[in-house]
Protein backbone atom coordinates (compact mmCIF):
# COMPACT_ATOMS: atom_id res chain seq x y z
CA UNK A 1 0.00 0.00 0.00
CA UNK A 2 1.07 3.80 0.19
CA UNK A 3 3.23 4.66 2.84
CA UNK A 4 1.82 7.02 4.89
CA UNK A 5 3.65 10.35 6.45
CA UNK A 6 3.36 12.02 9.37
CA UNK A 7 1.77 15.71 9.18
CA UNK A 8 3.23 18.90 10.50
CA UNK A 9 0.29 21.45 11.37
CA UNK A 10 1.70 25.11 11.97
CA UNK A 11 -0.83 27.89 13.59
CA UNK A 12 0.27 31.66 13.08
CA UNK A 13 -1.17 34.37 14.14
CA UNK A 14 -0.79 38.26 14.89
CA UNK A 15 0.84 38.33 18.26
CA UNK A 16 -0.27 41.81 20.10
CA UNK A 17 2.16 43.06 22.10
CA UNK A 18 1.26 44.61 25.23
CA UNK A 19 2.45 45.24 28.97
CA UNK A 20 -0.42 44.91 30.31
CA UNK A 21 -1.57 41.76 33.00
CA UNK A 22 -4.40 40.07 34.44
CA UNK A 23 -3.69 39.82 38.77
CA UNK A 24 -5.22 36.18 39.43
CA UNK A 25 -5.44 34.27 42.96
CA UNK A 26 -7.61 30.69 42.77
CA UNK A 27 -8.44 28.21 45.37
CA UNK A 28 -10.17 24.59 45.32
CA UNK A 29 -13.03 23.98 47.99
CA UNK A 30 -15.88 21.36 47.91
CA UNK A 31 -14.06 18.54 46.43
CA UNK A 32 -17.05 15.70 45.78
CA UNK A 33 -15.05 12.76 46.26
CA UNK A 34 -11.85 11.19 48.26
CA UNK A 35 -8.70 11.86 46.97
CA UNK A 36 -5.81 9.71 46.95
CA UNK A 37 -3.63 11.08 49.80
CA UNK A 38 0.50 10.20 50.34
CA UNK A 39 1.63 8.98 53.57
CA UNK A 40 1.34 12.33 55.65
CA UNK A 41 -2.24 11.90 54.69
CA UNK A 42 -2.38 14.90 51.81
CA UNK A 43 -2.08 16.03 48.51
CA UNK A 44 0.01 17.79 46.32
CA UNK A 45 -2.13 20.31 44.71
CA UNK A 46 -1.30 22.54 41.23
CA UNK A 47 -3.21 23.68 38.47
CA UNK A 48 -2.54 24.45 34.94
CA UNK A 49 -3.80 27.21 32.26
CA UNK A 50 -4.14 26.23 28.89
CA UNK A 51 -4.69 28.71 25.84
CA UNK A 52 -7.18 27.42 23.00
CA UNK A 53 -4.91 27.54 19.81
CA UNK A 54 -6.77 26.31 16.85
CA UNK A 55 -8.10 22.74 17.78
CA UNK A 56 -5.88 21.71 20.50
CA UNK A 57 -4.78 23.96 23.78
CA UNK A 58 -1.40 25.25 24.28
CA UNK A 59 0.01 25.46 27.79
CA UNK A 60 0.78 29.02 29.12
CA UNK A 61 1.30 28.39 33.25
CA UNK A 62 1.63 26.42 35.71
CA UNK A 63 1.06 27.01 39.63
CA UNK A 64 3.41 26.09 42.45
CA UNK A 65 2.40 22.61 44.18
CA UNK A 66 0.22 23.13 47.53
CA UNK A 67 0.45 19.75 50.29
CA UNK A 68 -3.37 20.08 51.30
CA UNK A 69 -5.57 17.84 52.32
CA UNK A 70 -8.65 20.59 52.26
CA UNK A 71 -9.06 23.46 50.31
CA UNK A 72 -5.59 24.78 48.91
CA UNK A 73 -4.60 28.18 48.41
CA UNK A 74 -2.54 29.21 45.65
CA UNK A 75 -0.31 33.11 45.91
CA UNK A 76 -1.75 35.19 43.39
CA UNK A 77 -0.11 36.36 40.27
CA UNK A 78 0.49 38.12 37.41
CA UNK A 79 -0.21 37.00 33.82
CA UNK A 80 0.84 38.70 30.85
CA UNK A 81 -2.07 39.43 28.98
CA UNK A 82 -0.08 38.73 25.41
CA UNK A 83 1.05 34.97 26.67
CA UNK A 84 -1.85 34.24 28.19
CA UNK A 85 -4.78 35.38 25.14
CA UNK A 86 -3.04 36.81 22.78
CA UNK A 87 -4.90 39.97 24.41
CA UNK A 88 -8.57 38.22 23.53
CA UNK A 89 -10.19 38.49 26.59
CA UNK A 90 -13.08 36.09 24.55
CA UNK A 91 -10.26 33.35 24.11
CA UNK A 92 -11.15 30.04 25.36
CA UNK A 93 -8.73 29.14 28.38
CA UNK A 94 -8.57 25.56 30.39
CA UNK A 95 -8.21 25.32 33.80
CA UNK A 96 -6.38 21.87 34.76
CA UNK A 97 -6.57 20.76 38.61
CA UNK A 98 -3.67 17.99 39.51
CA UNK A 99 -2.27 15.96 41.78
CA UNK A 100 1.60 15.93 41.78
CA UNK A 101 2.68 12.28 42.25
CA UNK A 102 6.67 12.12 42.31
CA UNK A 103 7.20 8.42 40.98
CA UNK A 104 4.67 8.49 38.25
CA UNK A 105 1.87 10.55 35.81
CA UNK A 106 0.44 13.21 37.19
CA UNK A 107 -3.10 12.87 38.25
CA UNK A 108 -5.07 14.98 36.44
CA UNK A 109 -8.26 15.74 38.58
CA UNK A 110 -10.66 17.60 36.36
CA UNK A 111 -10.61 20.99 34.08
CA UNK A 112 -13.09 23.66 33.25
CA UNK A 113 -13.31 25.69 30.37
CA UNK A 114 -13.53 29.81 30.59
CA UNK A 115 -11.93 33.02 29.65
CA UNK A 116 -10.28 36.42 31.23
CA UNK A 117 -13.71 37.85 30.65
CA UNK A 118 -15.80 35.42 32.33
CA UNK A 119 -12.82 35.48 35.14
CA UNK A 120 -13.20 39.35 35.06
CA UNK A 121 -17.07 38.32 35.81
CA UNK A 122 -16.71 35.97 38.75
CA UNK A 123 -14.39 38.04 40.51
CA UNK A 124 -16.67 40.93 40.47
CA UNK A 125 -19.93 38.83 41.10
CA UNK A 126 -21.11 36.85 43.93
CA UNK A 127 -20.81 33.78 42.47
CA UNK A 128 -16.91 33.67 41.99
CA UNK A 129 -16.66 29.79 41.74
CA UNK A 130 -15.85 27.51 38.74
CA UNK A 131 -17.24 24.07 38.95
CA UNK A 132 -14.29 21.01 37.88
CA UNK A 133 -15.42 18.07 36.19
CA UNK A 134 -14.06 15.49 34.68
CA UNK A 135 -16.72 15.15 31.66
CA UNK A 136 -18.41 12.51 33.44
CA UNK A 137 -19.18 14.25 37.32
CA UNK A 138 -17.69 17.15 38.90
CA UNK A 139 -14.66 17.06 40.96
CA UNK A 140 -14.58 19.96 43.22
CA UNK A 141 -15.05 23.94 42.94
CA UNK A 142 -12.26 26.88 41.60
CA UNK A 143 -12.87 29.84 43.78
CA UNK A 144 -12.02 32.93 41.89
CA UNK A 145 -10.37 35.35 45.20
CA UNK A 146 -9.11 37.72 42.65
CA UNK A 147 -9.02 38.59 39.67
CA UNK A 148 -8.34 42.17 37.68
CA UNK A 149 -6.91 44.01 34.79
CA UNK A 150 -3.09 45.23 35.20
CA UNK A 151 -2.72 48.37 32.57
CA UNK A 152 0.10 50.35 31.35
CA UNK A 153 1.65 52.18 34.26
CA UNK A 154 1.98 56.07 33.59
CA UNK A 155 5.61 56.97 32.50
CA UNK A 156 6.67 59.25 35.35
CA UNK A 157 7.03 63.04 34.52
CA UNK A 158 10.64 63.18 35.43
CA UNK A 159 11.46 60.64 32.44
CA UNK A 160 9.43 62.63 30.05
CA UNK A 161 11.46 66.02 31.29
CA UNK A 162 14.26 66.78 28.66
CA UNK A 163 17.37 68.69 29.06
CA UNK A 164 17.12 72.43 28.28
CA UNK A 165 20.73 71.34 26.35
CA UNK A 166 19.29 68.65 24.42
CA UNK A 167 20.13 68.76 20.46
CA UNK A 168 16.98 68.53 18.30
CA UNK A 169 17.08 66.13 15.71
CA UNK A 170 17.79 67.74 12.02
CA UNK A 171 15.00 66.76 9.45
CA UNK A 172 17.64 64.01 8.02
CA UNK A 173 17.79 62.22 11.13
CA UNK A 174 13.94 62.27 11.41
CA UNK A 175 13.34 60.94 7.67
CA UNK A 176 15.09 57.48 8.82
CA UNK A 177 13.01 56.75 12.10
CA UNK A 178 10.71 54.09 10.27
CA UNK A 179 13.89 51.91 10.43
CA UNK A 180 12.89 51.80 14.51
CA UNK A 181 10.03 49.82 12.82
CA UNK A 182 10.43 45.81 13.57
CA UNK A 183 8.56 43.60 11.09
CA UNK A 184 6.34 41.44 12.39
CA UNK A 185 6.42 37.68 11.19
CA UNK A 186 3.40 37.51 9.49
CA UNK A 187 4.78 40.42 7.76
CA UNK A 188 7.93 38.59 6.63
CA UNK A 189 5.52 35.76 5.53
CA UNK A 190 3.73 38.07 3.32
CA UNK A 191 6.71 39.40 1.47
CA UNK A 192 7.42 36.36 0.10
CA UNK A 193 9.60 34.75 2.78
CA UNK A 194 10.47 31.16 2.26
CA UNK A 195 10.52 28.88 5.47
CA UNK A 196 12.61 25.15 5.20
CA UNK A 197 12.08 22.75 8.37
CA UNK A 198 13.93 19.72 8.76
CA UNK A 199 12.59 17.04 11.47
CA UNK A 200 15.53 14.69 13.08
CA UNK A 201 14.01 11.82 15.13
CA UNK A 202 16.85 10.22 17.72
CA UNK A 203 16.12 6.32 18.61
CA UNK A 204 19.60 6.42 20.87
Amino acid sequence: GMCSFPSIWVHVEKYEETSDKLTLQLSAKKFYFNIDKNLFGSSNFFFTISKKIGKLWKLVYRSDCIRSNEEPVWKKMKLDLSTLCNCDLDRPLLIELLDYKKRKKNLILGGVKTSVKHLLYLSAANNKSLRLHTGVSDVCEILVMKASLVTNEPVRASSLQRKENTDIASPAENSFSGLNNIPKFLEYLSGGCELSLCVAIDFS
